[in-house]
């Protein structure tokens, strides 16, 4: 029960985080972030349309490892899916910004990486 409890909150801080990500964007103060330029382009900035429509993939990384924090404490079948679509979304809204992502963002990345081998080792996916 311990563990469960552990790993929930886990899941639930590494959602949390993700909020500078979908914020950073549309404020001045990008607590973090920087306003610097995404790897495809040096015109593109974090502030650019483009920077702001990313901050979806933030959102959408944000509420599955939230919801996975609940499904994995109720224990809920879906849980290793939603974690994994998670882990791969939040890995595809910070790699093309890793010249504007915060040093804690990345390793974030790290534990993306690791759930995702986690549950492709395990057989919890595919």
């Amino acid at each position: 029960m311990v563990i469960k409890i552990i790993l929930s909150v886990v899941l639930f801080i590494h959602g949390m985080a993700h909020i500078g990500g979908i914020l950073a964007p549309f404020k001045a103060d990008k607590a973090g972030f920087k306003n610097a330029p995404w790897l495809f382009s040096d015109k593109v900035l974090l502030s650019s349309g483009i920077g702001m429509f990313w901050g979806v993939l933030w959102f959408i990384a944000c509420a599955g490892f939230i919801a996975s924090a609940f499904g994995f404490y109720f224990d809920k079948s879906w849980v290793a899916v939603v974690v994994a679509i998670s882990a791969v979304y939040s890995l595809i809204a910070m790699v093309p910004w890793w010249k504007a992502v915060p040093p804690g963002a990345k390793v974030g990345m790290v534990f993306d990486v690791i759930v995702i081998v986690f549950l492709l080792v395990s057989g919890r996916i595919l």
